[in-house]
């Protein structure tokens, strides 16, 4: 069964091929394993079109053992967001970069991709 998740969007300058992310809410679906399936964001629906990708940091504790981040590559790390593919109903296709807000139902569109 698919869950809705919110996700709220934040303005970024212009990027070379990545377009500006207005500050619109979006809401995602997504499959039992949390893995984006669909969404609709500025109004209109996407489809997620490829296998998302998980994006990864290291976990927020490790930055007081190691402040400088010099051994980052020893660091456990966490998913904090997805990036995937998804083609709108007109079949304009994107990619998304969304990231977790630290609240389950929310998640942020960080950088969207042309």
């Amino acid at each position: 069964m698919a869950s809705a998740i919110r996700a709220t969007a934040t303005e970024h300058a212009p990027d070379r091929g990545r377009q500006p992310t207005p500050d619109v809410d979006a809401v995602v679906w997504s499959d039992d394993a949390g893995r984006p399936l669909r969404l609709i964001w500025q109004g209109h629906r996407w489809r997620v079109t490829d296998r998302p990708t998980v994006i990864t940091a290291p976990v927020s504790w490790w930055w007081r053992v190691d402040p400088a981040g010099d051994d980052l590559d020893l660091a456990p790390s966490e998913c904090v967001g997805w990036r995937f593919q998804a083609t709108g109903e007109h079949g304009e296709t994107r990619v998304f970069d969304i990231r977790d807000t630290g609240d389950p139902r929310r998640w942020r569109v960080v950088k969207t991709y042309c």
